[in-house]
C-alpha cells in the first residue's frame, strides 16, 4: 500500500503544495524518495493520458524542444505587438518595455539588439508597429472617436495617411502589423464587412480589399491575403494588389481554426499553433502533420493566449502570446536530434485543473530530470466528460488506497486535510 507523504516543491511550483503518493505497491521507500515533482498534461483516469517525452538519455529519436525567449531580451515587456522575419531572415520583435517605450528588437546570432526605440504615440493604445527603418505606424483615435492611421519617426509628430475605410461610420480597426515585404497590413471591421488595407511603407500607396465577412486568423504572405470565412474551414486567397480572388480551399480540418491560435503562411504551407501543438498543412497537397505536441509545453495551456507565429531561417518556430497573468511571453520550438525518449522511470502527477504556473514547474523539473517520463492527469477532464466532482475525488481516493495513485498530487480544489497523515 502506498503511503501519502507531504512535499513542498518550492523550486518549481513556488507556493503550490504538493503531496506525493509514493510509487506502486511494490515500490521501495528508496525508489519513492527519488520521485518528486511536476509534469505534463493528459486526461484524468482515462486511456487518453499522454506522456511527456523530455530526455537526454535512452534511445535517441529526436524531438522538438521548447525554449523561453522572454528572459533573453534586454528589458521586460508587458506586451508584444509584432513578430516577423526581416529581409535577412532574422527575427524582429516589437514590444512595450517596462518604461512605456516601444522597442524594435532583432534576434541575430543568439543575441537581442534594440534597433529602434520610441515613446508611445498619444491615443494609440493597441495598434502600433515599428518598421525596419524606424518609422512608427499607429492607429490613433481622437476625442470624437474617429480613427486614423498615422506614421512618422517622432511619436509626438505623426502624420496622417488617408485610409477611407477608417472614415466610414462604425469603422473598427481590429489588427495592424507590418509584413515581411515592407507593407502595413491593416484589418478594419465595418458592420458586416471585413476590409483589408495594405499600405506600402515607402510610397504610402493604399490598396483596399473588401471581400465580405471574414474571421480570424487573417494572414498575409508574398503578396497574398489569406482569410477564413467566419466559423468555417473555407480559406480564400486574395491578390494583395488587385483584390481579386486567386483561390479558394476547403481545408480537410475537423473544425475551424480557433481565434486564439497563432498562424502564418509560407510557400503555400499553412502553419498554426494551438493547445494541441504546432500543425502544418500544404494548401496544394496532402501534407498534414503535427509536432511540438509535448503536453508539458506552454502551448498546451489554455491560459496561454497565442498571438503570432513565425518560422525563422533555421526552421525554428517562434510563438508570442500572453500568459494567464497578462504578461508577454515568447517561445521558440526547434528540433533537437539529440533529444530522446527517456528510458528511466515515469512520474505521474494529478491536478484538478490546468494552470500556467503548473506548466512552468513542469518545464523546470523536466529540465533537471531528463531521465523521467512525465504524465499529468487532470480531474477537470473527467468532469468535462460527465463525471461529478465527488465521483472524481472518490475515484482518485480508490486509486490511492489501492496503491495505484499518482506520484504527485496538486491540491487545487482537493480537501488537503484528508490527505495528510
Amino acid at each position: 500500500m502506498k503511503q501519502i507523504g507531504k512535499k513542498l516543491l518550492s523550486a518549481t511550483l513556488s507556493a503550490l503544495m504538493i503531496v506525493s503518493a509514493l510509487s506502486a505497491c511494490g515500490s521501495s521507500p528508496s525508489d519513492a524518495a527519488e520521485t518528486s515533482a511536476p509534469a505534463s498534461e493528459s486526461s484524468s483516469a482515462s486511456a487518453d493520458s499522454q506522456s511527456t517525452e523530455i530526455s537526454k538519455t535512452g534511445t535517441a529519436t529526436g524531438a522538438y524542444v521548447q525554449e523561453s525567449m522572454s528572459e533573453n531580451p534586454p528589458d521586460t515587456y508587458s506586451r508584444f505587438y509584432d513578430l516577423r522575419i526581416d529581409q535577412d531572415g532574422n527575427v524582429l520583435l516589437v514590444g512595450l518595455n517596462s518604461t512605456g517605450k516601444r522597442q524594435l528588437l532583432q534576434f541575430e546570432s543568439s543575441t537581442w539588439t534594440v534597433l529602434q526605440e520610441s515613446d508611445m504615440p498619444a491615443n494609440a493604445p493597441n495598434y502600433v508597429d515599428i518598421a525596419d527603418d524606424g518609422s512608427i505606424w499607429a492607429v490613433t483615435r481622437n476625442s470624437d472617436g474617429q480613427y486614423s492611421l498615422c506614421t512618422g519617426q517622432d511619436a509626438n509628430a505623426l502624420e496622417p495617411v488617408e485610409v477611407d475605410s477608417l472614415l466610414q461610420s462604425g469603422a473598427l480597426p481590429v489588427g495592424l502589423r507590418l509584413t515581411d515585404d515592407g507593407k502595413v497590413f491593416l484589418t478594419v471591421q465595418v458592420a458586416e464587412s471585413t476590409i483589408f488595407v495594405l499600405i506600402d511603407c515607402a510610397t504610402r500607396q493604399v490598396t483596399t480589399i473588401t471581400p465580405g465577412f471574414y474571421g480570424s486568423p487573417v494572414l498575409y504572405s508574398e503578396g497574398k491575403v489569406y482569410a477564413f470565412v467566419t466559423g468555417s474551414t473555407n480559406l480564400t486567397v486574395f491578390d494583395a494588389n488587385s483584390g481579386n480572388t486567386l483561390q479558394q480551399y476547403q481545408l480537410p480540418l475537423a473544425e475551424s481554426l480557433p481565434s486564439t491560435c497563432a498562424a502564418s503562411v509560407n510557400s503555400g504551407i499553412l502553419t498554426w499553433a494551438d493547445s494541441n501543438g504546432i500543425h502544418q498543412l500544404a494548401l496544394d497537397g496532402m501534407l498534414q502533420q503535427t509536432f511540438a505536441d509535448n503536453r508539458s509545453f506552454v502551448l498546451a495551456s489554455n491560459e496561454f493566449i497565442k498571438q503570432q507565429l513565425v518560422v525563422d531561417q533555421d526552421g525554428s518556430y517562434w510563438v508570442s502570446g500572453m500568459d494567464g497573468n497578462n504578461h508577454a511571453q515568447l517561445y521558440r520550438y526547434h528540433y533537437d536530434a539529440e533529444a530522446t525518449i527517456p528510458s528511466g522511470s515515469e512520474l505521474v502527477i494529478w491536478a484538478m485543473e490546468d494552470s500556467f504556473l503548473l506548466r512552468e514547474g513542469i518545464n523546470a523539473y523536466a529540465a533537471q530530470h531528463p531521465e523521467q517520463t512525465i504524465t499529468v492527469e487532470y480531474g477537470q477532464d473527467s468532469i468535462n466528460n460527465g463525471m461529478t466532482l465527488d465521483d472524481v475525488i472518490r475515484t482518485l481516493n480508490v486509486e490511492i488506497f489501492a496503491g495505484e495513485g499518482p506520484d504527485v498530487l496538486v491540491f487545487d480544489g482537493l480537501p488537503i486535510e484528508s490527505y495528510i497523515d
